[in-house]
């Protein structure tokens, strides 16, 4: 039964398999489980679970009939600006297909290691953001296993290597896995795609939007952990009040090549991971994105529960929990009442270890009433 339904619908794009082996850890082969990317690209264009809910050009919408920036309306990816670029960029009769990917570590083995992988998946741009945010309508496809390596086996020279070499070479690994998926745009062709309906058009497929959290975007951006992905800015440039220039990914490829000429082709990849760490780059000389006509910081995406909601728990709470004390804190939490759809903390917040996104949300409705009246003014203000 199982065979003739697969038969009749649509096939899945197959697995295909690769061995990698890194020259500077030969010993170690990693096996990469990946997608063909235009397969998958085929495959969401042309679902029918996903017909009425697709849009295939830009569209700029406005309050007011002035049509000024300021009275611009933005929601979906096909309202903003970057699609309505690239189609204008692009030949006539083609149609930009946008590609978004997501990308984090996760840990695949409980009870028995610690084994992990980056999964990557990818969707499109033309589907509608009510239709992709739904698990359920599985518009995200899986395209690719990163494996993640410790480099256990492999020797290093000495102990301040063997720290910090591991973590260089898996960015290495990660970037040379990539560059397997995302090979094929490199060359800028054009597909005929059909859609759900059978109609067949001319797609372009440029890479749009990439959604992780602050860790991969560093090691999307082939830059150092402490280092931003919108701007130049670096981990002492925290106290400046001044703006820092915009990071590209033509700077981050300038620098790159910059270190090369400073060491010379013959040094190794060592000395070319030590020049990377002077100038906060990870040691990382082709990035995946180099070639496919992309400005990888635009296209890195902050997405709202590591940058809005995780960020409150982890700083902004912690601050005025050191300020009021914990148990003033704990008191005015189990003093309110109870709201309908909202969680209430009848114990306080200070003894919860377990904090889930939708617990960030409730802690920061009930946040500020919490600090009224205990704090400075101006603390008030501030949070």
């Amino acid at each position: 039964m199982w065979k003739q339904i697969d038969d009749h619908l649509s096939a899945r794009p197959e697995w295909k398999s690769e061995t990698v082996i890194l020259p500077e850890a030969p010993n170690e082969p990693q096996i990469f489980y990946y997608r063909k990317i235009i397969e998958c690209l085929k495959y969401l264009e042309q679902n029918p679970a996903f017909e009425g809910f697709m849009h295939y050009e830009p569209v700029l919408w406005f309050r007011d009939e002035q049509l000024s920036e300021l009275s611009r309306i933005y929601g979906d990816i096909y309202t903003g600006q970057a699609w309505a670029e690239l189609q204008a960029k692009a030949p006539p009769g083609v149609i930009i297909l946008p590609i978004i990917c997501a990308s984090d570590a996760t840990h695949v083995t409980n009870f028995s290691g610690d084994g992990k992988v980056h999964p990557v998946y990818m969707s499109s741009g033309h589907i509608d953001c009510s239709i992709r945010a739904q698990p359920s309508r599985q518009a995200f496809v899986l395209v690719g296993f990163i494996p993640i390596c410790k480099f256990s086996r492999t020797e290093f020279p000495t102990r301040t290597k063997d720290d910090k070499f591991p973590g260089r070479l898996q960015a290495r690994l990660f970037h040379h896995c990539m560059n397997i998926i995302f090979g094929p745009l490199k060359d800028q062709k054009t597909y005929l795609i059909p859609d759900p309906k059978g109609v067949i058009r001319e797609h372009k497929p440029p890479l749009v939007l990439w959604l992780s959290d602050k860790e991969e975007q560093n090691l999307l951006a082939c830059i150092s952990k402490n280092s931003c992905t919108t701007c130049l800015a670096e981990h002492h440039d925290l106290s400046s009040f001044t703006c820092c220039a915009p990071r590209t990914g033509e700077s981050i490829l300038k620098k790159i090549k910059a270190v090369h000429s400073q060491i010379g082709e013959e040094a190794d990849t060592w000395a070319f991971v030590a020049a990377c760490k002077d100038v906060n780059l990870s040691g990382v000389e082709h990035p995946f994105w180099e070639g496919l006509d992309t400005n990888i910081c635009q296209v890195i995406c902050h997405d709202v529960l590591h940058g809005l909601h995780k960020a409150f728990k982890d700083h902004t709470s912690q601050w005025c929990t050191k300020i009021i004390g914990e148990f003033e804190l704990d008191k005015r939490f189990r003093r309110f009442h109870k709201q309908h759809g909202i969680r209430h903390f009848h114990g306080g917040i200070s003894k919860i270890s377990q904090w889930s996104g939708r617990e960030w949300k409730d802690l920061e409705r009930y946040f500020l009433p919490a600090l009224y009246n205990g704090v400075n003014p101006r603390i008030l203000v501030a949070v």
